[in-house]
């Protein structure tokens, strides 16, 4: 047995004796990462993050360097061209202090004469500077190796492996070679008639302008594509019709940041067929689909007062459990209890005031959909005391409140909807004088929170009827009466959601009617799922309705896929992003955005993208 074949077995036998964690252990937070070490290389099972772009993740193997990454490592491979190299790499290669990313890679490119490099001429000392510097991101908790020996470690696992279960195993790459590959990667393919295995070359690059010459086409995508597969070259129309499939991608940011996950975010994905130039728009007749994040509280939302009240509202409620409140109304203790004298003074004359503020403010349709014609009496009462000042504020003002209906001064109307505990003692006073309890303990902070969820459950149940895409059986879930406070405020959160989803579709994508009332229906559905913590939905929309909204922006992805047909085996993939697919790749930090910096739709400065360039090649097994 030759030595190769015993470090093929060795290495295949550290692999299996890799578990990827089950559900329940995933459930243990004793469970940690069951990484194994063979030779100089670590190998890591992985479940997110899948190097191959486009992909949804898959359980995978990673393979980087033993060597930790050092807080301060820069590697200035040029950008320009894909076969340029730095002399700064090329010198770290022989410093035994240096990163380990570099180490012997380098030395492959002085083939031919000694004195002269690709970036060294020795001869006239003349030194060849990359225009542009890429700088390693510190955020990976990882060293990559050169290509070399990725190709070694993959040779390996190809020769040894278990063909009927084997995970994906991918090497990541620092880079240094000509065609700066970031990534390498295997996947055996098991078929009813024999095994074969993809293999894949990622090569990332940038950052480049959208209208940078460099960019490739898509005709010389294509080109790359049949020259790889050794195919006959013929005409790039014959091609992308009869042999090959030119398939489009792209995703537009219309709301939010990619990298900022406290903001409400909208991103359309369009895909279609027969590109024809890169960075195209997406046509008419492409696919839409809209993957929408729904963030409670982000500041750039139209229901962002409606949501201050809610937050109002679980704060009184969690002061009920915690017993520990901070009072954020106003700094008079007089303004509440004013008010309350009014109110039972003259107990109608709020919807006048309302009715004429919303008169005024009739060009708000945000406002007009969370303005009521039919508040209540407690709707009144919880408007005033949501900004009290302090406990003593509140008691003083519901007992002037009970006050005035023991008196009879005061003899409101509320819904036979209303299931409030003051609700029902102002009906039992329209019949005699009930025994009331004394205002002491948590009983007025129980009737707060009591009066402020009725409030609120009625408000979003007017604003969903008015913008006409629900119906009241719709709600029916919603609104029936829960057994505690707290699951009242678990379900009065998930309305905000729709709320907030029904607002930002309305004015960021524009929808038409149909698609909203589909949209909205559907995310009522979703949300009384118990389970369901995080407001994110995903659907399909029509395409000429969300077209317009994307053709003033820059894509933040466009991918263009060329596939050799029928199985579309052999594949060639070029990718353009605004931010960084991996997370060891290098950039130029002049050009491309910072992390947490968000992509206007009004910035009139041209994006710049990283290119990835993706191989897959298909190999039978004996």
């Amino acid at each position: 047995m030759s030595g190769t074949t015993k470090q093929s077995q060795l290495f295949n036998q550290r692999l299996q004796s890799i578990q990827f964690p089950t559900k329940e252990l995933k459930s243990k937070t004793t469970y940690t990462n069951n990484s194994v070490d063979f030779e100089e290389y670590r190998i890591e099972p992985k479940e997110t993050s899948y190097p191959l772009l486009g992909q949804k993740s898959v359980p995978y193997y990673l393979v980087h360097s033993l060597t930790k990454p050092e807080v301060e490592q820069v590697n200035t491979s040029a950008v320009s061209g894909h076969a340029d190299v730095s002399l700064e790499s090329t010198l770290d290669a022989g410093d035994t202090s240096a990163d380990n990313c570099h180490e012997s890679s380098s030395m492959t490119y002085l083939a031919g004469s000694p004195l002269v490099t690709p970036f060294l001429d020795l001869t006239t000392c003349e030194v060849n500077m990359p225009e542009m510097k890429k700088h390693r991101n510190h955020r990976c908790m990882y060293t990559p190796i050169d290509s070399a020996h990725a190709r070694y470690v993959l040779s390996l696992y190809v020769q040894g492996c278990d063909r009927k279960a084997s995970h994906p195993l991918w090497v990541a790459c620092n880079g240094s070679d000509p065609e700066q590959t970031t990534f390498i990667g295997c996947e055996i393919v098991n078929s009813s008639k024999r095994d074969e295995f993809l293999t894949y070359t990622i090569s990332t690059t940038g950052t480049f302008f959208a209208s940078d010459s460099q960019l490739l086409t898509v005709q010389s995508v294509i080109a790359q594509h049949t020259k790889r597969t050794r195919r006959s070259l013929v005409s790039n129309k014959s091609i992308s019709r009869q042999e090959l499939s030119v398939d489009g991608f792209s995703s537009f940011l219309l709301l939010g940041d990619l990298e900022n996950e406290a903001t409400s975010r909208i991103v359309v994905d369009f895909a279609w067929e027969r590109v024809v130039k890169t960075l195209e728009l997406p046509p008419s007749t492409a696919s839409a689909i809209a993957h929408i994040k729904i963030v409670p509280g982000d500041v750039i939302s139209p229901a962002d007062t409606a949501y201050r009240e809610l937050c109002l509202l679980q704060g009184f409620a969690a002061a009920l459990k915690t017993k520990e409140i901070v009072w954020a109304g106003s700094d008079s203790e007089s303004a509440a209890l004013q008010a309350i004298h009014n109110l039972i003074a003259e107990p109608y004359h709020q919807d006048e005031v309302e009715s004429s503020q919303t008169e005024e403010d009739d060009g708000n349709t945000t406002d007009r959909m969370f303005q009521r014609d039919d508040l209540d009496f407690t709707d009144h009462l919880w408007k005033i005391l949501m900004n009290v000042a302090s406990y003593a504020e509140l008691t003083e003002c519901l007992t002037a409140v009970l006050t005035a209906l023991k008196t009879r001064r005061l003899q409101p109307v509320v819904h036979r909807c209303n299931r409030t505990t003051l609700a029902g003692w102002i009906r039992q006073f329209y019949h005699d004088a009930p025994a009331l309890p004394e205002l002491v303990g948590e009983l007025p902070l129980k009737l707060l929170v009591e009066i402020g969820s009725e409030k609120l459950g009625a408000d979003y149940k007017a604003a969903l009827l008015a913008s006409k895409t629900v119906h009241p059986s719709h709600l029916h879930f919603y609104l029936e009466e829960q057994p505690d406070i707290e699951r009242q405020l678990v379900v009065l959160h998930k309305l905000h959601v729709v709320v907030e989803l029904l607002l930002l579709c309305s004015y960021i994508l524009r929808l038409p009617h149909q698609a909203l009332v589909t949209l909205v229906r559907h995310s009522l559905v979703h949300m009384q799922i118990p389970e369901v913590t995080e407001a994110e939905f995903q659907m399909p929309l029509p395409t000429a309705s969300v077209l317009p909204a994307c053709q003033n922006a820059q894509p933040v992805i466009w991918r263009v896929e060329v596939g050799s047909l029928p199985l579309r085996k052999q594949r060639t993939m070029y990718d353009l992003r605004t931010i960084a697919p991996y997370p060891h790749v290098v950039a130029d930090k002049n050009h491309v955005k910072t992390a947490g910096e968000r992509v206007s739709l009004t910035d009139e400065t041209e994006p710049s993208y990283y290119s990835t360039l993706v191989r897959q090649s298909c190999t039978n097994l004996l």
